[in-house]
């Protein structure tokens, strides 16, 4: 869950792998700069599985910003 505290552990879990502006501040939280959509492709199994992968990989490589539109993924 997106809490305060729980985007700044998520930040912390990365220490000083991207230097001082990789992570920024909005509010009480903080926001990577980079962040992950998964708008284009058919909405086919195949298309699902590697979205669900790339999310997965974003999320373990720092990007807290995953954009959700209700619009994606039929």
């Amino acid at each position: 869950m997106a809490t305060r505290e729980a985007l700044w552990d998520y930040r912390d879990a990365f220490g000083d792998a991207f230097g001082r502006t990789y992570f920024r501040r909005f509010g009480p939280g903080v926001a990577s700069s980079v962040g992950i959509g998964t708008y284009l492709g058919e909405p086919t199994a195949a298309v699902d599985d590697a979205s669900r992968a790339a999310i997965g990989l974003a999320l373990r490589s720092g990007v807290n910003h995953v954009d959700t539109a209700s619009n994606y993924r039929a």
